[in-house]
C-alpha cells in the first residue's frame, strides 16, 4: 500500500550551522554606531561659547536653574567634555590610561556590546554570562584597588564635571525654549511655536494670543 506523507524540506532536515567563535564578539559597527550618534546628537559647539550668552548668574537658585536647563540640552556635548577630560587626565599616566583603557575595553567587548543570549567562546570553551561578568567585576577590582587608576580616574571625573558645572551656571538659557519636555533652540521651532519657560530661569516669548 502506498503511504502519502509530507517530505521533509532541507531546512527541516538539517541541524543550523554551529556558531562561530567570531561571532560572539561584537563587530567595529557596533562602536562606530555608537560614537556617531553621540557626535551626531551634540549641539553646535559655538552655540556653548558665544559671548553674548555668558553671564554671571545673580543667585544660587539662578545658577542651578541654569545648570539644569544647560545639561540638558547640551548633554551630548557634556559627555564629551567629560570624556575629554577624562582621557587627558590619564594621558599624563601612561600606565594609569593603559589598564583603563584596557578595562574599558574588555567591558565593552565582553559585556556591553554583546548579546547576552549569545555564548562566549574561547579556544573552543564555552563561557557562561555569570563567569565573564564576575571575571570582569575582579579584574576591575584589581585594576582599581591595586593601582593608581582609581586615583586618576576620580581626578579626570572632578575635572570635567568642574567644567559642565561652570559652563552651566554661566550659560544664560535665555535662548532655549523648552517644547513638549524637550529642550530645544528657539530657532529650530519656528516663530508661531509656544515657548514654555524654564522656572526660575529665563521668561519665554510665546504667542501672545495663546488662551484668548
Amino acid at each position: 500500500m502506498t503511504r502519502y506523507g509530507t517530505i521533509p524540506s532541507s531546512s527541516q532536515s538539517q541541524p543550523p550551522p554551529p556558531q562561530s567563535p567570531a561571532s560572539s564578539f561584537p563587530s567595529g559597527q557596533k562602536i562606530r554606531s555608537t560614537a556617531e550618534n553621540l557626535i551626531a546628537t551634540a549641539k553646535p559647539w559655538k552655540l556653548m561659547i558665544q559671548p553674548q550668552s555668558l553671564a554671571i548668574p545673580a543667585t544660587l537658585p539662578q545658577s542651578i536653574d541654569r545648570i539644569k536647563a544647560n545639561v540638558a540640552f547640551f548633554r551630548s556635548n557634556y559627555a564629551i567634555v567629560a570624556i575629554c577630560a577624562l582621557f587627558l587626565s590619564l594621558l599624563w599616566h601612561p600606565v594609569s590610561f593603559i589598564l583603563c583603557l584596557a578595562v574599558a575595553a574588555a567591558w565593552l567587548f565582553l559585556y556591553v556590546l554583546r548579546n547576552g543570549g549569545d555564548p562566549l567562546v574561547v579556544g573552543g570553551q564555552v563561557i557562561g554570562q555569570k563567569t565573564v561578568v564576575t571575571s570582569l567585576l575582579v579584574g576591575t577590582m584589581v585594576v582599581l584597588f591595586f593601582t593608581e587608576v582609581a586615583e586618576d580616574i576620580v581626578v579626570g571625573l572632578f575635572a570635567g564635571i568642574a567644567l559642565i558645572v561652570v559652563h552651566g551656571a554661566v550659560r544664560e538659557t535665555g535662548d532655549l525654549v523648552a517644547v513638549g519636555g524637550a529642550v530645544q533652540d528657539p530657532a529650530a521651532i519656528g516663530s508661531s511655536s509656544v515657548a514654555i519657560a524654564i522656572p526660575g530661569s529665563y521668561q519665554a516669548a510665546g504667542n501672545k494670543n495663546i488662551n484668548k
